[in-house]
């Protein structure tokens, strides 16, 4: 049976829509992209995926032939943005926390027995190329894929609408691909919101019913896969005229499940539980910025005490020892960066007098942050998960000297990494920098959005 709550935010959300925008990047290369080390998570993905072929095809190190069947009848440009999926897009995607990239591992079996989905990881992968600096001379290329996957996901929507609750799987997973397509694009029209709000629906139908067991851990991923989105995009959002919640009791449960487990994934690393805790932050700010009877704006006794068990839980915070190196100072660097978008519900900190209590926890926290980015480089695969700290961070600060290590820091991670978003969070911090200090805080970004006429999500 087909949800109907989930019908409408689908249409909705697919009609609002807007076409693409031309990338923002300068730089230019027309050289092929090819897969040039074999990749364990590849080979195993395509075995399972495709039957060995005599035919002509694309060959990963000899081993294994993806037969020209296999693809859309682009052709060429198909196989060529399936190279760079495969050797460049997936694990701009992932952060390296775990052995198997799931975006290789999970979607490449399921994009060649489902079309949607091959097509929007197609789409993707050319976003990402025109975003980096492999670009191709024309943007020609990327927006045609991305309004084919469009169009195709919109004929999958109708067939749902229509009763086919088959396409359930197909949907949700659709959905969260073109939400960071729209990361990986630097897309800052809020197009990603549109597609968070079909993903929450869609994710929360999958879960309550059959479809989840039949795909073994797909689901869990799924679950990382929102969460990750939900709780980067939340600080987007103008908490004093939005009280809409981005996570529905069915996620968060599941998610509290997978951090019982210990997940470690490839979007959350070892931080899942600071992801909720982060949505829960966000929930305070909405209620604190709500006005009483009177008028007035201020903490009740019900918001201090659930400040004070935010903060409790966030300061208890610390990654498994068994996760690595990289993804323990990664998943440190999101407890601080927590910590600040915490402690900076209560008022800007720049605002306070020198000395003042909560000024001087917001200066450590920013300088306990930036000696773990300094204990391992910018150019790292882990680095793809930092967009929200990062920009967390940057509103929480005046001195030069971080901005500065922040800057130079997005500026490798664009290079090397190649995410659009990674280029509209430096230029949004610049236009945060810009302000007077006393106006500068982490729920100040809605409104740095506003003023730039930009809406993007950190994930």
């Amino acid at each position: 049976m087909v949800d109907a709550e989930a019908d409408v935010d689908i249409i909705e959300a697919v009609d609002d829509v807007d076409q693409p925008s031309p990338s923002q990047s300068s730089n230019s290369s027309d050289s092929p992209t090819v897969i040039t080390t074999w990749d364990a998570d590849t080979a195993n993905a395509l075995t399972l995926a495709l039957p060995p072929s005599p035919d002509t095809g694309l060959s990963f190190n000899g081993a294994i032939t993806m037969p020209m069947s296999m693809l859309p009848e682009q052709g060429h440009q198909s196989y060529e943005l399936l190279s760079y999926y495969l050797s460049r897009t997936a694990n701009s995607m992932g952060n390296g926390s775990t052995d198997v990239n799931p975006f290789i591992a999970k979607l490449i079996p399921l994009a060649f027995s489902k079309p949607l989905v091959l097509q929007l990881i197609l789409a993707q992968s050319a976003a990402h190329r025109q975003a980096s600096a492999e670009r191709h001379p024309s943007d020609e290329i990327a927006q045609r894929y991305y309004t084919d996957s469009l169009r195709m996901f919109r004929n999958v929507v109708d067939e749902y609408v229509s009763g086919n609750a088959e396409n359930t799987l197909v949907l949700t997973v659709g959905s969260l691909i073109m939400c960071l397509t729209e990361v990986a694009k630097g897309d800052i029209h809020g197009t990603i919101f549109d597609h968070l709000t079909a993903s929450k629906s869609l994710v929360s139908t999958l879960l309550t019913g059959t479809q989840n067991m039949v795909y073994d851990d797909l689901p869990d991923f799924l679950i990382e896969y929102y969460m990750h989105i939900a709780a980067t995009s939340m600080i987007s959002i103008d908490p004093q005229y939005n009280s809409q919640s981005l996570l529905s009791p069915d996620i968060e449960v599941r998610a509290r499940n997978l951090v019982a487990r210990k997940y470690v994934g490839q979007l959350c690393g070892c931080w899942l539980e600071i992801l909720i805790l982060i949505s829960q932050i966000f929930h305070l700010g909405q209620v604190m910025s709500s006005p009483t009877v009177d008028g007035e704006i201020s903490p009740s006794p019900d918001n201090i005490v659930n400040f004070a068990f935010l903060q409790s839980q966030v300061m208890g915070f610390f990654p498994d020892p068994s996760v690595t190196p990289y993804t323990r100072l990664a998943g440190l660097v999101w407890k601080q960066a927590a910590l600040l978008y915490l402690w900076t519900v209560l008022g800007k900190p720049h605002q306070q007098p020198e000395g003042s209590f909560q000024r001087a926890l917001v200066e450590s926290a920013v300088a306990e942050a930036v000696a773990l980015l300094d204990q391992f480089p910018a150019s790292v695969r882990i680095n793809t998960s930092l967009c929200w700290p990062l920009a967390v961070i940057g509103c929480s600060t005046s001195d030069p000297s971080v901005q500065q290590v922040l800057r130079t820091r997005l500026q490798t991670m664009l290079d090397t990494i190649g995410l659009g978003n990674m280029r509209q969070t430096l230029v949004l911090l610049e236009h945060i920098w810009e302000q007077p200090p006393d106006q500068v805080s982490p729920w100040m970004l809605c409104r740095a959005m506003r003023e730039r006429q930009i809406w993007i999500s950190f994930a």
